[in-house]
């Protein structure tokens, strides 16, 4: 079969605009920014914010527990835009996530137990570009800024057994006040 020299072209120019079009979708999918959880804490109360760190809108945003609960749907948010989840009627150790079409989901673990004297705070730190195959690492640095010693920190990595190589993973330790600790897993 041959093909003029105007189908020739023709095809060249659809192979760039399909591959335009899979570069955008993978810059969209693995580079972006998007969503954030931001908690505070006031007067002993948790307060939980969704907050939009692209700079373009989102829309169709799903707050979810890790049990699946729904606790917010926000149809629109706007460029640094923040909207506080409720989470009346939540109690113990809860896991937030924050999803939307085309961005990367982001989890928030929290504890409303009132416990006094118990403030940990944590950052996570995880690589820029991520690769199939290769091992990516996350890091969780995990500090005691409360009052009292803590004999038993716990750091659990939880996925679904066909998305990652590894098993769930979860370490304990013990975390004296003022003390950080860094827990290391690697994702493949």
């Amino acid at each position: 079969m041959r093909f003029s020299k105007r189908q020739k072209q023709m095809r060249y120019y659809f192979l760039g605009i399909v591959g335009l079009y899979v570069g955008v979708l993978v810059v969209l999918l693995f580079f972006m920014p998007g969503l954030s959880l931001v908690g505070r804490e006031v007067e002993d109360q948790v307060q939980l914010y969704v907050v939009n760190d692209s700079v373009h809108a989102i829309r169709e945003i799903d707050v979810v527990t890790n049990q699946g609960q729904v606790l917010l749907q926000i149809p629109h948010l706007l460029p640094q835009e923040q909207v506080e989840i409720p989470l009346r009627g939540l109690k113990g150790y809860v896991v937030v996530q924050a999803q939307a079409p085309f961005h990367s989901t982001t989890f928030r673990a929290i504890s409303l137990s009132g416990t006094q004297g118990v403030n940990v705070s944590y950052e996570t730190a995880t690589s820029p570009s991520t690769q199939v195959g290769f091992g990516s690492p996350v890091q969780v640095s995990v500090c005691n800024t409360g009052s009292i010693d803590l004999e038993q920190v716990a750091v659990e990595e939880l996925h679904e057994s066909d998305f990652f190589i590894e098993s769930n993973t979860k370490k304990q330790f013990s975390l004296a006040t003022g003390a950080c600790e860094v827990v290391q897993f690697t994702l493949t």
